[in-house]
C-alpha cells in the first residue's frame, strides 16, 4: 500500500495499463462506485 505522497494526484496509468487496477486502504472512502462494461458477444 502507498504511503501518502508516493503517488501523485495527477499521475494517469500507462497505455498498457488497462485496465488499471488500485488497492484501497479502506472502503469507506469509496463515496460513488461507478462500473463501465462492454458487450463481448454479439445477441445471438
Amino acid at each position: 500500500m502507498p504511503k501518502r505522497g508516493e503517488i501523485h494526484r495527477d499521475e494517469k496509468p500507462e497505455p498498457d495499463e488497462t485496465p488499471f487496477f488500485t488497492i484501497m486502504d479502506d472502503d469507506k472512502v469509496v463515496s460513488k462506485p461507478m462500473v463501465e462494461t462492454d458487450m463481448l458477444f454479439s445477441p445471438a
